[in-house]
């Protein structure tokens, strides 16, 4: 309901500041929408009294049917994704997102390491780029997270293209054998 009072003074400051009719019920039609729309997910909120003494807008009011779920604190960093033996590995001082990642066995066959992204357990996420994994310190990595090492969507198979372009070839210089013998016995 706060959102649609905001949305209703927002579309009525904005017909007055000379939009037209059609844009502002347009403009409150989606104000309203968008306040009927049940959240779903994971949400990140601020839980230290210090913090939120500072900062009132980081304070969250839970309504009727939330729910709040605090875990356990984890001791475990998990990698996931196209990395040779993944699964989920005790937190270590001084481990970077690559060393993580060396301890699942090192990347996958058909990684894309540019796209490697830390999953934080607060729901936030960062990218992780190639070079700068190597920069990335312990305390960045916190118990709980999750690195992602996705799979590249257009792998080149050296082998695999060497044995079709031979094929192809082949197949070339049999048709070719093949013509120039009809040819010749005509």
């Amino acid at each position: 309901m706060l959102l649609s009072a905001r949305g209703a003074a927002s579309t009525s400051a904005g017909a007055s500041a000379g939009v037209d009719s059609g844009t502002a019920a347009f403009l409150e039609s989606v104000v309203t929408q968008i306040g009927n729309t049940p959240g779903s997910g994971r949400m990140q909120v601020v839980a230290d009294p210090t913090v939120l003494a500072v900062h009132r807008e980081f304070d969250v009011v839970l309504r009727d049917g939330d729910a709040l779920f605090v875990p356990q604190r984890p001791s475990d960093v998990t990698v996931v994704g196209e990395v040779q033996n993944p699964g989920s590995y005790l937190v270590r001082s001084g481990l970077s997102v690559s060393d993580y990642i060396d301890l699942a066995g090192g990347l996958g066959r058909y990684a894309d390491d540019s796209y490697t992204f830390v999953i934080y357990p607060d729901g936030t996420s960062r990218q992780a780029d190639s070079f700068p994994l190597l920069s990335f310190s312990s305390n960045s990595i916190p118990p709980g997270s999750v690195i992602l090492v996705p799979k590249d969507l257009k792998p080149i198979d050296v082998e695999q293209l060497t044995v079709d372009v031979v094929k192809a070839i082949s197949d070339v210089a049999l048709a070719a054998a093949s013509a120039s013998v009809v040819l010749e016995n005509k």
